[in-house]
């Protein structure tokens, strides 16, 4: 076994398996409120599949991947071509429209098909700076920065959503003692819509399935244009909706952003509880969960959150924009990135054009 070379080779890629599985369990244990989460999920699946093609190469024997595996993976990568294409640039224009008819016209909803026409403006203008002739050769510097430029947001955006996931996927079964739903707006000053009544769902009926029920906190303050605070409508709802006990309400309707409902309803908690630090889960969107999760763990609050299911043709671009939320929450260190990619691609740019030169 030690003479065949196939076992070191298999070796090497169970290492590092190894190490990328213990780090992703690690962060699920302790906490899982970062973006680590979906970086070392998917680099333990990576090198989990490299192992098993190299484990099938060792057993079977011959050097080759046995057939029927082979047509398996190959289903995978072709099907997983089509979705990531066609499918997807398909569901694209269909959730657009859907969103044009149904929500208001602000470029904040149009952000979908807006980042797909900015990239493809870019491909075409790239396409054009590299037939340029040597004078300009300053302007193809472009050409270079360019592709890294999006594989670099393509591989952030892949953390993102592998991140949103699987911690969405984590917190299903969460309990605690206190609950908090998020503010979302009333409609025609005091009423509950859909994306609002999602979030009061889900934390009653998640509520209704622990032992002992939790004590809900309705977090939302009154806006210029809402005839109620948004915490009494919310509870309102609960209670008249859903039966829920009125004596497991509690009411925080102070809060105007996400910073002040997740503050303010845990100074309540502390209060109630007694206890400093005490454990609490918040209720979202599931498109803005882990985003807000993100910023309790900045907070430093003890605080899952566990989000609501949104219409398909709203999360998608609502989503996109709690990327660009994050991708600014950490600017300097994208803009560092950027700025060395730019003066790695201009040094090289030089150096290439003296090389060519003395060639000459």
């Amino acid at each position: 076994m030690l003479s065949d070379p196939y076992f070191y080779i298999i070796l090497f890629s169970v290492v590092p398996m190894i190490v990328c599985l213990t780090v992703f369990i690690n962060l699920i244990r302790t906490d899982p409120r970062t973006l680590k989460l979906g970086r070392w999920g998917i680099f333990s699946a990576f090198f989990i599949f490299v192992s098993i093609n190299l484990l099938l190469l060792y057993l079977n024997g011959q050097g080759v991947i046995p057939e029927g595996v082979l047509i398996i993976e190959a289903i995978t990568l072709v099907m997983g071509f089509l979705i990531f294409s066609v499918v997807i640039f398909i569901g694209i224009i269909v959730e657009s429209i859907k969103v044009w008819r149904r929500e208001s016209h602000s470029i904040a909803n149009l952000l979908l098909p807006l980042s797909f026409l900015a990239f493809w403006l870019m491909g075409k203008i790239i396409s054009k700076i590299s037939n340029l002739p040597p004078k300009y050769d300053y302007l193809k510097i472009l050409t270079y920065v360019y592709p890294i430029l999006i594989m670099y947001i393509g591989w952030q955006f892949i953390v993102f959503f592998a991140s949103s996931v699987i911690y969405g996927w984590l917190m299903k079964r969460a309990k605690a003692n206190y609950f908090v739903v998020l503010g979302a707006g009333l409609i025609n000053g005091d009423q509950i819509g859909k994306l609002l009544g999602s979030r009061i769902e889900v934390a009653v009926n998640h509520s209704n399935k622990q032992q002992e029920k939790a004590q809900i906190i309705f977090s939302g303050g009154q806006g210029p244009d809402e005839l109620v605070p948004e915490a009494v409508a919310m509870r309102d709802y609960a209670v008249q909706n859903m039966n829920y006990p009125e004596d497991h309400t509690i009411l925080e309707d102070k809060s105007r952003t996400t910073y002040e409902n997740l503050v303010f309803s845990s100074r309540i908690i502390e209060q109630k509880s007694q206890v400093i630090g005490e454990k609490f889960l918040f209720f979202s969107s599931e498109y803005h969960v882990f985003r807000a999760a993100l910023f309790a763990r900045e907070l430093g609050l003890n605080a899952q959150g566990i989000g609501s299911k949104t219409a398909m043709y709203y999360r998608i671009p609502a989503f996109i924009r709690e990327f660009i939320a994050v991708l600014n929450s950490n600017k300097k260190k994208h803009l560092k990135f950027l700025i060395f990619i730019l003066i790695l691609n201009i040094l090289l740019v030089i150096f290439t054009n003296y090389i060519t030169r003395n060639a000459v």
